[in-house]
């Protein structure tokens, strides 16, 4: 009977090392494409869930989402009440789990008790944390958000954007549909290797040219051309040089207006809320629907190289540019519109005055405040419309009259700088206010030939 307790004992043993060691990294992972079927993997590390780890198994006969995401990542943390309510909406039928390869459990956890604090978002989604065999075996990718789609009977469906979770995608998955979503390029052996100095499509520089429009040049988008974003007023070999890949008309117009431009490299845009579409059909101007989701179809590259030319006179050779390809004409005009206002009854209190350079008003300091330091208006004002108000309607407005630059200004990191009213709040100690006022301002107005103030604009 002893000899008998002993071997179960020590079969036991070997059951519990076994399991230790079913899923380590010496395991052999091939990474997974669209249609393979994925081993019953067991996702380790998991927190908001009964227990810390789960297989694939478990969730058997649902349609498993796997959000990929890091604590970096602004969108994929913008995107979780729209995933709490996708899982509410389709509860039963779906799973989505959300992976963050990079981090641990307790800094996915103070990120997650952040999130319910400044905006009232409570991350209830089950998340896998620090789990490197999902990140860079089974699913290798370059950036997040990074989506995948697994049936209910594991196979891979789609390796998809963040953009393109949504119900309409869902429901075509769950009802069998061919699946029509834009798929994300993971690898950067699948990029098409460019030259952007050189005329593209030219010696099959990014192709053979088949998507040319027109010749400074104008073509359709490529998915897989490695993205460009830059003007370089003068190369070695005194040339100037735009190229601007994968943006829809009015983005393209936004930039060729920017205030920006002269800075050369990357030339910034005109705020969204700033460029308005007259025309008969603003679908065919922008590139995302009303799930939020790329238009592919509505994105275009543009590359202009030009022996040297004074920048004022290449931003305007773009702009005439985009004018010939697409028929249109863009102007600035005034208008009266909402605008969010920032201004101060004191300009010698929130003046610069001493110390280095200080911008981590969109991440806290070390210490957990805010600080401004050292900074223009105009440079403040573009950081709020590129990391907090870049789908705002309102433009923001300048009235505080400081010529200088900004300095002392400390802010607590406890508060959504996203939110107007809190932060006209957190600003208010500094005698200034950041206010919702109608204002008249210069907009960028896209028109077709032969418009006569017929067609609704939008900023949309």
């Amino acid at each position: 009977m002893k000899t008998k307790r002993i071997k179960q004992i020590i079969l036991a043993m070997f059951i519990q090392l076994y399991m230790l060691n079913a899923q380590t990294p010496t395991t052999e992972y091939k990474a997974l494409k669209v249609g393979d079927k994925m081993p019953d993997y067991t996702f380790t590390n998991l927190i908001n869930y009964p227990t810390s780890t789960a297989k694939l198994s478990d969730f058997k006969g649902k349609l498993l989402i796997l959000d990929f995401w890091s604590t970096g990542c602004t969108a994929c943390i913008a995107s979780w009440p729209k995933l709490l309510e996708l899982q509410n909406e389709f509860d039963g039928k779906v799973q989505i789990l959300l992976v963050n390869p990079y981090q641990d459990k307790d800094i996915v956890r103070k990120v997650i008790e952040r999130q319910k604090k400044i905006r009232n978002v409570d991350m209830t989604l089950p998340l896998v944390c620090k789990d490197t065999v999902l990140g860079k075996k089974l699913f290798p990718n370059r950036g997040v958000p990074y989506i995948v789609w697994i049936d209910e009977n594991g196979y891979v469906k789609s390796h998809s954007y963040g953009d393109a979770l949504n119900a309409k995608n869902i429901w075509s998955i769950l009802k069998k549909n061919p699946v029509t979503m834009r798929q994300k390029i993971t690898d950067y052996a699948d990029f098409i290797k460019v030259n952007h100095m050189a005329p593209l499509f030219v010696d099959k520089n990014g192709g053979n040219g088949e998507q040319i429009i027109a010749q400074s040049q104008l073509s359709k988008s490529i998915s897989k051309m490695w993205p460009a974003s830059f003007v370089i007023p003068q190369t070695l070999d005194n040339k100037s040089i735009i190229c601007i890949t994968h943006l829809s008309i009015k983005s393209l117009y936004a930039m060729a207006y920017s205030f920006y431009f002269e800075k050369g490299s990357f030339p910034g845009y005109v705020h969204s809320s700033r460029v308005l579409l007259q025309v008969k059909d603003s679908t065919k101007y922008v590139d995302e629907d009303e799930y939020d989701e790329i238009i592919a179809e509505n994105r275009y590259t543009y590359q202009l190289i030009a022996s040297l030319t004074p920048i004022e006179k290449l931003q305007k050779m773009m702009q005439t540019d985009l004018d010939r390809y697409f028929g249109t004409e863009a102007h600035w005009e005034k208008r009266k519109m909402k605008c969010l206002v920032i201004k101060t009854k004191d300009t010698l209190l929130i003046s610069y005055k001493k110390g280095i350079r200080k911008f981590f008003f969109t991440n806290p300091d070390k210490d957990g405040v805010r600080r401004v330091n050292n900074v223009t208006v105009s440079d403040f004002i573009q950081n709020l419309e590129e990391q907090h108000y870049f789908r705002s309607p309102y433009p923001i407005v300048d009235e505080t009259g400081l010529k200088g630059s900004l300095g002392g200004i400390e802010m607590e990191k406890d508060f959504d700088p996203g939110d107007h009213r809190a932060l006209d709040k957190a600003l208010q100690k500094y005698k200034m206010r950041f206010t919702l006022e109608e204002k008249e301002v210069d907009v960028l107005v896209i028109r077709e030939p032969g418009d006569n103030n017929s067609y609704q604009a939008s900023n949309k």
